[in-house]
């Protein structure tokens, strides 16, 4: 392996990088201890998308022996590119060069330009990632590099080995069971309206939004199990939702909540903590030994204090790192 920058080689991804793309992620995930979960398939598939070419923007950095040093990608930049979601992973023994972290970042920095040239002109495109608050290689990185600290977000874990508490409902709220062609449209515009007053926060035109979460779930077919969305409704009215990934890593003894929301109109009734009870008294019937999820620890809807009365504490924490991307007029 050559660590002279002057014998590396930025470019593209491809789909043939695939393999070593894998074994890198995956011994990214067992330094952080967690389970590897990709495969050369699994990246073929991703590189396969049709939208990979307008909605991903990755490349890789390799010596001039093509071993693989580093990949970085934007892998989220929905119209109108107002919010750009990026990853970074330089191969494990070179997290202490900071030329490789540079290289990566630059390159970076790059394509959001592009890319926040078809923004509205009278908008600023933000770049995010998120970092563990231990991950002092990728944290002096960031900030080298001029991104902020901006906030600080909790994953938070439950337990399953004991029953939950159960569920104390408001009256005149039940769960409906959960259709995806049906409901979609309507969950989605519930979800949109409950997320306006949450930080950071850029809201796509409503079709754009379904269409997106139509792909997440094209895309984590394995994980996706309709029967863990459940909303909450008061009559015809979506008042509250919750939606889990089946899996953690594959694992499917943990499940993942991707999003969670209570309506503006049924806040304050204990509603939030009556459907995280119900979710979660459901996972542990069905077997599952844990479940996470992510929250902003400045959440001003207090959804960290609905967490903690169903029984999840904090694990782990990590920054939300952005910064501005000036637009690149060229």
């Amino acid at each position: 392996m050559t660590h002279s920058s002057t014998d590396w080689i930025v470019r593209p991804a491809e789909r043939s990088d695939a393999a070593a793309m894998a074994a890198l992620f995956n011994e990214r995930l067992e330094a952080r201890g967690r389970n590897p979960r990709h495969s050369e398939e699994s990246l073929q598939q991703w590189f396969d998308q049709p939208t990979h070419p307008t909605l991903k923007t990755d490349f890789v950095v390799h010596d001039s022996e093509g071993t693989l040093l580093g990949w970085a990608g934007i892998t989220e930049a929905p119209p109108p590119y107002l919010k750009l979601l990026f990853s970074v992973a330089p191969t494990q023994t070179l997290t202490s060069c900071n030329e490789l972290w540079d290289v990566l970042l630059r390159q970076l920095d790059a394509c959001a330009r592009a890319i926040a040239r078809d923004a509205p002109a009278e908008e600023t495109s933000i770049l995010r990632t998120f970092c563990l608050l231990e991950d002092e290689p990728l944290k002096t990185a960031l900030v080298r590099n001029g991104f902020d600290l901006a906030r600080v977000q909790n994953k938070m874990r439950i337990d399953l080995s004991e029953p939950p508490p159960q569920p104390q409902w408001p009256e005149g709220i039940r769960v409906a069971a959960f259709d995806f062609d049906r409901d979609l449209g309507a969950v989605v515009a519930a979800y949109q309206e409950a997320f306006r007053d949450h930080w950071g926060i850029v809201e796509l035109p409503h079709a754009d939004e379904v269409a997106k979460w139509r792909e997440e779930h094209a895309w984590e077919a394995d994980e996706y199990d309709p029967t863990l969305w459940y909303p909450a409704m008061d009559g015809d009215e979506i008042a509250g939702f919750t939606r889990w990934w089946a899996a953690i890593d594959h694992d499917f003894t943990q499940a993942y909540l991707y999003n969670f929301f209570v309506r503006k109109p049924w806040r304050g009734r204990g509603l939030g903590t009556a459907i995280l009870s119900h979710a979660v008294t459901d996972l542990y019937q069905r077997g599952y030994k844990s479940a996470e999820l992510h929250v902003d620890s400045d959440s001003l809807t207090g959804a960290t204090r609905v967490y903690e009365r169903v029984g999840f504490r904090v694990a782990e924490q990590q920054y939300i790192v952005q910064k501005e991307i000036a637009r690149d007029l060229g």
